[in-house]
């Protein structure tokens, strides 16, 4: 085929300096990146100095809530001794009443017994009243025989003398009156002590009973002193409990604003760390494009080493040996591509492939430009790490709500 001479091909731009434009673009790309990375490290230190003062805040509030905790249950027993107190006190007022209707009752049957006496002596005084009345009665009827006989004595006293069958007659008529009138004396004195000796045990029966009347007037008051000292006590005793509810309302008022505190504490930390992971995770993936820029610089720096390499030691041999260098430089760049999509994530895959195929179509009219038939075109003004930056924000949006739902997830089974 002949040698070749440098003279043979026209003036062309060196293969170089593009890659030089491109290391330049990739730093000027970089310095942004890492003032944006050192400003979400001092945010996600003031966001744990938020978080820590946020946890101190959430254990006083613990600490307040056990106290009142403690202070409620101690309410609460007391008030169960009261009500305790109380049952007792009315177990006891019941257990009088039952007395008291006892001592009511039998007050009761006595005064009806003493009625049934009071009747029978009423029966007997009447007996007794018809006896004088009819014992009147025959004292009249013996002063109306006497003024007859007087009267028959002053009439009949003539006669009397010549009359002896008469007056005989007439004296025993006056015999048989005489004999009446001892036999209803006789009758009334035997009511009169009959009366006597039922009116004595009467007198005792009725004079126990007042006795016990008294007594039990006597029991019924300190019953009811008893009673009204009672009430007094259980006036108190509501009133105490009513303030003792009072307070009970009122620690509870405190404990639910506390729990209301606590919950406003617990969302402020779920803030505070949803913040912090995202802000971690922006950390995590600015470390980790940070990582791959290197390593993509280095390959870079490799492949334009072997680049200038190989085109300063084939310079002066044929456009054959060229394309076949230019078709090597092209398998480079595209296992550096795959190098680095393996290190990327899985969603970006077709983005960066077409990437590579156009940097390998560049690189092919690059090596087809070496015969001068094309001439080399300009290299993109955009960064690669620039444009893989922009590639990974939006993509962030999916990755972001999967982790948020994640976290969501996480958090409503740590709360459950």
């Amino acid at each position: 085929m002949g040698s070749w001479s440098l003279a043979s091909f026209p003036p062309k731009r060196h293969p170089t300096s593009s890659l030089h434009d491109v290391f330049r673009d990739i730093e000027i790309g970089l310095h942004p990146h890492v003032l944006s990375l050192q400003l979400t490290i001092a945010q996600i230190q003031q966001q744990d100095g938020e978080l820590s003062a946020a946890e101190t805040q959430l254990l006083e509030a613990s600490c307040m809530g056990d106290e009142t905790r403690k202070a409620l249950e101690a309410a609460q027993k007391g008030q169960q001794d009261t009500v305790e107190k109380l049952a007792r006190e009315r177990v006891t007022y019941s257990n009088a009443r039952k007395e008291l209707g006892t001592l009511r009752n039998t007050l009761n049957s006595t005064l009806a017994e003493l009625a049934s006496t009071h009747k029978t002596i009423e029966s007997q005084a009447t007996g007794l009243t018809t006896l004088q009345v009819e014992l009147h009665r025959l004292q009249t009827c013996l002063d109306t025989s006497e003024e007859q006989r007087k009267q028959e004595a002053l009439m009949h006293q003539a006669w009397v003398r010549h009359s002896l069958s008469t007056s005989s007659a007439t004296m025993a008529k006056m015999r048989n009156l005489q004999d009446q009138v001892t036999s209803m004396r006789e009758r009334c004195e035997v009511w009169y002590s009959m009366y006597r000796s039922t009116h004595a045990p009467m007198e005792g029966q009725i004079a126990d009973m007042s006795s016990a009347m008294n007594q039990a007037h006597a029991k019924t008051r300190e019953l009811n002193s008893l009673n009204e000292d009672l009430k007094r006590e259980v006036t108190k005793l509501q009133a105490k409990l009513m303030s003792m509810e009072d307070d009970n309302a009122l620690l509870r008022d405190e404990k639910w604003w506390l729990e209301g505190e606590f919950q406003k504490l617990n969302i402020e930390l779920a803030e505070c760390k949803e913040s912090n992971r995202k802000l971690v995770v922006k950390w995590w993936k600015a470390s980790t494009m940070r990582d791959d820029c290197v390593e993509k610089e280095e390959k870079d720096k490799e492949t334009e080493e072997a680049i200038m390499a190989m085109v300063d030691s084939r310079l002066d041999t044929t456009v054959e040996m060229e394309w076949d260098l230019g078709t090597v430089v092209g398998d480079q760049g595209q296992q550096a591509e795959v190098e680095s999509d393996d290190d990327d994530y899985e969603e970006y895959d077709d983005m960066e492939s077409s990437e590579g195929d156009e940097k390998s179509d560049d690189d092919e009219d690059k090596v087809e430009s070496l015969d001068g038939s094309e001439k080399s075109e300009a290299p993109s003004p955009t960064p690669v790490v620039q444009l893989y930056w922009e590639t990974n924000i939006h993509g962030d949006g999916d990755e972001n709500e999967n982790d948020e739902d994640e976290y969501e997830y996480e958090y409503v089974d740590s709360t459950m």
